[in-house]
């Protein structure tokens, strides 16, 4: 919902960007209404940001929207590339025009720092999504936040 960023918009570069990529309004994917109807049991909102506050943006309005979100939702964190996409370029040629930036990948010490703002906030669960490979740096660290 644009109106929840809408205070935040000097930590969202491309704030006007977003009304073109609202699921729940534009792909009539209210997984909201639909928890709150009790048609799903959880939710997963995937997150494609390298931004920590986006993603903690992200977090607290479902935890507005959801009373049971620290439970209920499962933060969808993205792994290595799927990171930024307005600023992530297309080539991995370094020298390319829209060469690919890789300080927008989220590594190892992205996640880890991702991980640690759900925590601080009291989300219970995460999942992580790539579209390409898992990096072994992940493993790690995946595994220091990992429940017993």
């Amino acid at each position: 919902d644009l109106a929840f960023y809408a205070p935040h918009q000097n930590d969202i570069p491309y704030f006007d960007g977003w009304k073109h990529c609202q699921s729940r309004d534009a792909l009539l994917a209210d997984w909201v209404e639909w928890l709150r109807r009790g048609h799903i049991d959880f939710a997963c909102p995937m997150s494609y940001y390298h931004s920590n506050r986006i993603v903690e943006l992200q977090t607290l309005e479902c935890q507005r929207l959801i009373p049971e979100a620290r439970h209920k939702i499962w933060m969808g964190l993205g792994l290595n590339e799927v990171t930024a996409e307005y600023l992530q370029g297309k080539s991995d040629d370094p020298n390319a025009k829209d060469a690919k930036d890789p300080s927008q990948k989220n590594g190892a010490a992205a996640i880890e720092s991702q991980l640690r703002d759900q925590a601080r906030m009291g989300q219970e669960n995460m999942l992580f999504f790539c579209y390409e490979h898992l990096l072994d740096e992940h493993l790690p660290v995946m595994a220091r936040f990992r429940k017993g």
